[in-house]
């Protein structure tokens, strides 16, 4: 999927991710360079967390 984002002129974002230790591996094994990690925005207030 990177590779094809790449092809296309964009990047390909990991988001949303809320476990610590799956983000720590990412970090560990150099995927977080690769995909980029973003966190999740801020949930509106009007809705319900899931």
């Amino acid at each position: 999927m990177r590779e094809l984002a790449a092809q296309a002129g964009t990047q390909f974002v990991l988001t949303g991710l809320r476990a610590p230790t799956l983000i720590r591996v990412l970090e560990i094994t150099g995927c977080d360079v690769l995909f980029g990690l973003r966190q999740r925005p801020a949930a509106h207030p009007d809705s319900s967390a899931c």
